[in-house]
């Protein structure tokens, strides 16, 4: 097959890892293309008084700190001079509320081992040992869940593993096994950091630079299929005029499933396909805003806060992320307004992603919240309206049209049982056989979630040489 076009490495798909490898290959001087299907947009809602892209505070980077590996790596793209110019610094202040707790979660030492003699009564040595592996300084194999047990701390609050993991990261397994929670925490302790804008801004300042590196980018073009010669990859066909284009390599910045199924069927493996079906996410978050007047803010609520309902699944509303916010770092909002973004997790099922469950979901939530907090107002202002989702063209786009089109930032994977890489070695197909494809997407690391994606784009970097 004749190709029109030679790169050294093609990016399928618009995951933020993917450009970020994009964006480091091309800066070594080699040839690269990013290939977008489509773009999924970003899940936000205005409200009359001011402007809140959904994704700004919801996704957060951790253990991003003036030269770390991570800081050197964003600096040799050019992303930044000054790391807090895109990442400005955030101490989230933490409460876990449910009916018969509640716990402030300090991420400094001392500030939380107070908290814990304070709220359960345990001896200083009990609050120590606890501090440390609440905060992820402790050595243990096995699942919260046992820890706990052998500290005889009361078994719900395994849940602590739970919120850490969906605040930081994109898991939800009922069981978390500490060396993940570990990984998390270590990551967070050291920072917790926003995107200024959200990863919508990021996304354009990568694009950016891929192009001022010399790579070139296609949107709205559509990989048909992953192109075998003799046996082995040789590149990509396009649903463009430009057909075929060789590539020594192509990495899939989208779902492990979705990249697999580019791959012609005479050259799949079915120990890689057995793998690839247990990284499905299993959740995704949805998040509303509720504006409310901040006389209604209970006195002494953390910036974040989760309200957990101990007698409930996760599909039943176990979970409740909410983050409160006022005029000062909300733009646009009165001065005696704040802002609740309330974050839901949703099954990642095509019939829970419709309309109809979705309003149910914020409606439930909403009366939930009204529990903890009974001084809000009988009438809120919630964006998007849950009467009106059928009408609201951001949900209608971003969840309606299908999973494949929620984006990724949203996804929320079960627990891996693989503790001691995660998924690392879904970067490299070779080991299945298929060499010259891999993944650079959620799906590889997803406990620690957008610090993740830049941890694996640095990786598969490595493995490229400098072109001289």
């Amino acid at each position: 097959m004749r190709a029109l076009s030679a790169y050294d490495l093609v990016v399928v798909g618009d995951q933020l890892g993917g450009l970020f490898l994009a964006a480091r290959v091309a800066e070594m001087g080699l040839r690269v293309l990013v290939v977008e299907d489509h773009n999924a947009p970003s899940v936000h809602y205005e409200l009359p008084s001011g402007k809140f892209l959904g994704d700004v505070l919801l996704e957060p980077i951790i253990g991003l700190e003036d030269g770390s590996k991570i800081d050197l790596f964003m600096r040799d793209l050019g992303l930044y001079q000054n790391l807090n110019t895109l990442f400005p610094l955030h101490l989230p202040s933490l409460q876990l509320l449910s009916e018969s707790f509640r716990i402030d979660f300090n991420y400094q030492s001392e500030e939380l081992h107070h908290e814990l003699i304070r709220q359960f009564g345990m001896p200083s040595s009990q609050a120590d040992l606890l501090t440390k592996i609440l905060l992820g300084k402790a050595d243990f194999r096995g699942s919260l869940r046992e820890l706990f047990a052998v500290n005889q701390f009361e078994v719900k609050k395994e849940c602590l593993g739970l919120v850490h993991s969906s605040l930081f990261g994109s898991v939800s397994p009922s069981d978390l096994p500490y060396t993940s929670y570990r990984q998390v925490m270590n990551c967070a302790t050291q920072s917790v950091r926003y995107i200024m804008g959200g990863r919508g801004a990021l996304k354009e300042i990568l694009l950016s630079r891929i192009r001022i590196f010399g790579g070139d980018i296609k949107t709205k073009t559509r990989v048909e299929e992953i192109v075998f010669e003799k046996g082995k990859m040789s590149g990509v066909l396009l649903s463009s005029y430009e057909g075929y284009i060789q590539s020594k390599k192509v990495i899939g910045a989208m779902s492990a499933k979705r990249f697999y199924d580019l791959i012609p069927e005479k050259h799949k493996k079915s120990k890689l396909e057995e793998i690839i079906r247990t990284t499905n996410p299993n959740y995704v978050h949805f998040s509303f805003t509720i504006k409310v007047p901040t006389s209604e803010v209970p006195v002494g609520a953390g910036s974040h806060f989760v309200v957990l309902d101990e007698n409930a699944s996760l599909e039943e509303d176990n979970f409740l992320q909410v983050m409160i916010f006022d005029s000062e770092v909300y733009g646009g909002l009165p001065k005696d307004m704040s802002a609740m973004i309330v974050r839901v997790l949703i099954p990642y099922r095509d019939e829970k992603v419709k309309s109809s469950w979705v309003r149910r979901v914020m409606l439930r939530s909403i009366k939930k919240l009204r529990r903890f907090f009974p001084h809000l107002s009988e009438t809120l202002e919630v964006y998007p309206n849950p009467e009106e989702l059928d009408q609201d063209e951001v949900f209608l786009r971003t969840f309606c049209r299908g999973l494949d089109f929620i984006p990724p930032s949203f996804w929320v994977y079960p627990g891996t049982k693989d503790l001691e890489d995660n998924q690392m070695h879904l970067l490299d197909w070779s080991n299945y056989g298929l060499s010259g494809l891999g993944l650079c997407s959620r799906d590889i690391l997803p406990f620690i979630g957008l610090t993740g994606e830049v941890t694996v784009a640095m990786k598969i970097a490595e493995s490229f040489r400098r072109k001289a």
